[in-house]
């Protein structure tokens, strides 16, 4: 295997663990929405929804920013794993073709340069 195959597998192993961390946040913040939910259902049915609002207000703030910049960061991990999928599926293809070594050479530098932009955007 090649040394822009294993670079762009390293990539994607990387992307799919951002991934799957964020995705684990997303249930924890689902878990603490649906306990708030039910502490709003529960003063209100109580009459006691004046206290509840000062007592909870800051969690739902919290819980509201978190929601977003974790659902910001899963487009942005999606859209590099999108991506390092399509320059493995150009790999293979390069690789399989029959044409010269000249365009799986030329294919290995775009990737090259594609990745090595990738990780400047990322840093």
């Amino acid at each position: 295997m090649n040394d822009v195959a294993k670079e762009l597998i390293f990539s994607l192993e990387d992307s799919f663990s951002e991934l799957e961390g964020r995705v684990d946040l997303l249930q924890d913040i689902e878990v603490l929405m649906s306990q708030l939910r039910d502490s709003v259902d529960q003063a209100t049915h109580r009459g006691v929804q004046r206290h509840w609002h000062h007592q909870h207000h800051r969690e739902l703030r919290i819980l509201s920013e978190l929601f977003r910049y974790v659902t910001n960061d899963i487009v942005t991990s999606t859209e590099k794993t999108s991506k390092i999928k399509e320059d493995l599926v150009k790999l293979v293809y390069a690789s399989g073709s029959s044409d010269s070594e000249s365009t799986t050479e030329q294919t290995d530098e775009n990737l090259q340069q594609s990745l090595k932009k990738e990780k400047g955007n990322a840093s």
